[in-house]
């Protein structure tokens, strides 16, 4: 089963999928794909990382733009810089994951990159497109969602309005 998280900026998606990886592995699921922590510098977001899993690799995957220079992604406009030879390892990593026959594949998360633009981590696109996961919880920005649902219809969503929200280990697939 393919499970959606969505939920506001800073509503905590991250954190919870962090949780649940660390509720999974304690159980003995096997776990694959990547979560994106935010680095903070004296509580100011300034980077993003990409944790591969499960051999806990951390790589930068994106820095943010001086406070004048937004970078043109495709058709909009960001203020961070994304690492492309990160998206490539991560691509790679995501490839190797169908060999790894994971129980659980997480990925954080499906942007406009990849949604829109047919770029970042297209190998998850193709991943979810084939059907090459037992159960997955894939993190969506709620302005992409409906995008995300035309794509995989038969998907449950599960809303985190706020970190006070706690996904239970319910939320897992597998129990």
């Amino acid at each position: 089963m393919l499970t959606l998280i969505t939920g506001p900026f800073g509503s905590g998606k991250t954190t919870q999928l962090l949780r649940l990886y660390r509720l999974a592995q304690s159980r003995g699921v096997t776990v694959a794909g990547v979560i994106c922590p935010a680095v903070f510098e004296k509580q100011r977001k300034i980077g993003i990382d990409a944790l591969l899993l499960p051999s806990e690799e951390l790589l930068r995957l994106a820095e943010r733009s001086s406070p004048n220079a937004a970078v043109r992604a495709g058709e909009q406009q960001t203020m961070w810089k994304f690492d492309t030879e990160v998206f490539t390892a991560v691509n790679q990593h995501l490839d190797s994951c169908v060999a790894l026959l994971p129980e659980l594949l997480i990925i954080d998360e499906l942007g406009p990159q990849e949604l829109l633009y047919g770029r970042g981590y297209t190998s998850a696109l193709a991943l979810l497109d084939r059907g090459l996961y037992a159960d997955a919880l894939v993190v969506v920005r709620p302005s992409l969602l409906d995008t995300a649902l035309q794509r995989w219809g038969q998907s449950r969503v599960v809303d985190i309005t706020s970190d006070d929200e706690l996904l239970d280990g319910t939320v897992l697939p597998i129990g």
